[in-house]
């Protein structure tokens, strides 16, 4: 090696760069300080001789190429291009050395043992005071190991942009002052754009203008400890539809915290916010009915106890609507008096495995007290065990006070039957005995008649010399006391007045005509009394004369 360092000092030395050495003691000490730092440097230096040929090589260069000193000293570089037409290249670089002073660039070679590898190649050369070239100084550094790895970072950015435009969500990259660095093509689709009218240019999505200051604020946000943030906002696409997105903006900084970039990923949430207008819409309807109808919502996790109630449970019993859910706050609000039966049914439930259905009441305050209805049924998991249960509750207070009243006034009723069955029984023996008055009243009026009036009559009658009206008073009063005692008495009384002294003139043997003249009426009028009389009597469309039936 020390032959080698020599034999450089002495070629080199004759260069016009290092001037002459052999003159200055203190410039030699420094060409070897300079030399050894060239012996022991991490690239592969060479120099050649004017005629290219190598004289001098470095250990990077013997541990590069894995030749020998004996096998390099003398041969051209041309030894490290096996198979190619290594003159040619040789040629190129010295040819642009001498024109320029300098080469630079990537060579493939070949080392001893046949590998390749990819180095950087630099050279230049070394000049006498006339201009001639004395050397070619050439550096090699392996960035084999380096190609290969960009090349894999080449083929996955490759691979990964694949994924990216081949993605349904809208990608997009850009600069702190909003310059576009990547745009995918489901972004550029969607808002009518190209990448090359978007990379290394500023543009902004068509917002709603109510939007923007949302978005500012929550963009505002983004920080070292904090690099992502989720905006939902509204945008116009290139057809001039309105869509909501979902955008999840994730911003990178440098390691002094300095903003470098900032990725978006866009989601279309157009349906999903349709659905959760709706669903929202659905749930205050919901919670407009069970307010109203006084219905609250619950679910008991039993496996974990944990329990969830909804605002109109918390009305409904009492709670403050920030509340914490327990078990224990539902239980402190069951009356002392229903607990046990309440706790009863719960274990029923959780031990038959059978629907939740008890009535309890409930302390909302210190002073009112509430009915309630619980309900519910048990969730199984796939092993078929409970793990949850849920249910309503609802407030059966008033229908509680209306089933009183209606207990109350069917006892009332109970009563009023009783009562009215007594009083019917008691209107019943008095019917009886207002039948038996009447029969004894008809016979007192039948045996006064025949007893007392009709002697009389008789007397007159033979002392007037039987004047007709006598003898048709007579008559008649027979006929009463006939008819109360015959077999037409009972429907007899059912006539009318003027029906009466009709039926009893037929019954004397009277004509239409008689009947009209002693009852200063007309026949016609006799006539329909007589009609009224067959129908009273039951006689209509029967062939039984009149005179013969109540005789």
């Amino acid at each position: 090696m020390k032959r080698s360092i020599q034999g450089l000092k002495s070629k080199i030395g004759q260069g016009v760069i290092f001037g002459n050495f052999n003159t200055r003691q203190k410039s030699l000490e420094t060409l070897g300080a300079f030399v050894s730092a060239i012996e022991n440097a991490r690239e592969a230096i060479l120099i050649t001789s004017s005629d290219t040929k190598i004289i001098f090589a470095n250990k990077a260069v013997y541990r590069l190429f894995g030749y020998k000193r004996e096998e390099l000293i003398g041969r051209t570089p041309s030894i490290f291009h096996k198979g190619q037409d290594s003159g040619l290249l040789l040629k190129k670089i010295f040819s642009a050395v001498r024109k320029k002073g300098f080469w630079e660039g990537e060579i493939e070679s070949v080392t001893k043992q046949g590998k390749r590898i990819l180095t950087l190649g630099r050279a230049s050369c070394v000049r006498d005071k006339k201009g001639r070239i004395v050397n070619y100084l050439c550096a090699q550094h392996d960035v084999t190991e380096r190609r290969r790895i960009e090349e894999d970072l080449r083929l996955k950015e490759e691979r990964y942009l694949a994924i990216l435009h081949g993605q349904a969500d809208l990608i997009s990259r850009f600069k702190p002052d909003g310059t576009f660095i990547f745009a995918n093509d489901a972004y550029c689709s969607f808002f009518g754009k190209t990448e090359k009218q978007l990379v290394g240019k500023k543009w902004f999505p068509r917002a709603f203008s109510e939007d923007l200051p949302m978005i500012r604020r929550k963009l505002e946000t983004l920080k070292p400890d904090h690099p992502e943030v989720v905006v939902e906002n509204r945008v116009i696409s290139a057809s001039g539809e309105v869509h909501w997105m979902q955008f999840v903006n994730r911003a990178f900084y440098d390691p002094k915290g300095r903003h470098l970039e900032t990725q978006s990923v866009g989601r279309d949430i157009t349906s999903l916010k349709k659905m959760e207008l709706e669903l929202k819409s659905a749930l205050e309807w919901l919670s407009l009915a069970q307010r109203h109808a006084l219905i609250g919502a619950w679910d008991w996790d039993l496996r974990t106890n944990q329990v969830r109630w909804s605002d109109e449970y918390r009305l409904l019993f009492g709670h403050k609507l920030d509340a914490p859910a327990t078990l224990r706050g539902w239980e402190k609000k069951i009356h002392p008096n229903d607990r046990a039966k309440v706790k009863a049914a719960v274990k029923k439930v959780l031990r038959e495995k059978i629907p939740y259905n008890v009535e309890y009441r409930i302390k909302k305050t210190a002073q009112q007290i509430r009915w309630i209805n619980g309900r519910g049924d048990l969730i199984f998991d796939d092993n078929g065990r409970p793990k949850r249960m849920v249910g309503l509750v609802i407030d059966i207070t008033e229908s509680r006070k209306i089933a009183e009243k209606l207990k109350r006034s069917e006892q009332e009723l109970q009563k009023q039957k009783v009562l009215l069955e007594h009083k019917n029984i008691a209107l019943q023996e008095l019917i009886k005995q207002i039948e038996v008055e009447k029969d004894r009243l008809k016979k007192d009026v039948m045996a006064n008649i025949e007893k007392v009036v009709l002697p009389i009559l008789r007397r007159l009658g033979e002392k007037d010399g039987r004047n007709r009206n006598v003898g048709l008073i007579e008559r008649q009063l027979g006929s009463i006391t006939s008819e109360l005692g015959g077999r037409a008495g009972e429907k007899f009384l059912s006539l009318a007045p003027r029906e009466r002294e009709i039926s009893s003139l037929v019954k004397a043997g009277q004509s239409s005509k008689e009947i009209a003249s002693t009852l200063k009426i007309s026949v016609q009028t006799v006539e329909k009394h007589r009609r009224n009389i067959r129908k009273k009597l039951g006689l209509v469309q029967k062939k039984v004369n009149l005179t013969s039936f109540l005789e």
